[in-house]
């Protein structure tokens, strides 16, 4: 299962992964949420992500054809965040998601504060 959302709290999209992802749903993970794409951009000027994941270690497959996709859902400068609850699980993400707009956590704080480090505006203007 995946997930989108604008969270206007903190001004990011938060996506979720829970399980194990098929071929098909790839293309659900490629493009986020029209909307909340849109949201982000339109009130803070870039597309920051927070991706958290359930653990589950995804099939090396499936995780080259994400990475090799990410450009047509995040621009070249908009960082992604990823919290990922085992250091199996980082490893594998680290070696797929390796840009310097994308890090890896264990804490969903300390990714938050992250994305947020060089944005003006820390909460949207709504």
């Amino acid at each position: 299962m995946y997930s989108v959302e604008y969270d206007k709290t903190c001004g990011i999209i938060r996506c979720r992964i829970d399980g194990f992802l098929s071929d098909n749903e790839v293309g659900l993970i490629i493009a986020p949420t029209g909307a909340a794409k849109e949201t982000c951009k339109r009130l803070h000027g870039d597309m920051k992500m927070l991706v958290t994941s359930d653990g589950q270690v995804q099939s090396m497959e499936i995780m080259k054809m994400v990475a090799n996709q990410r450009a047509s859902d995040v621009g070249i400068y908009d960082p992604r965040a990823f919290v990922l609850p085992t250091s199996l699980q980082k490893l594998q993400v680290g070696r797929v998601f390796n840009l310097s707009t994308e890090k890896h956590f264990i804490s969903e704080n300390a990714a938050i504060m992250w994305l947020l480090a060089n944005r003006e505006n820390r909460l949207p203007q709504v």
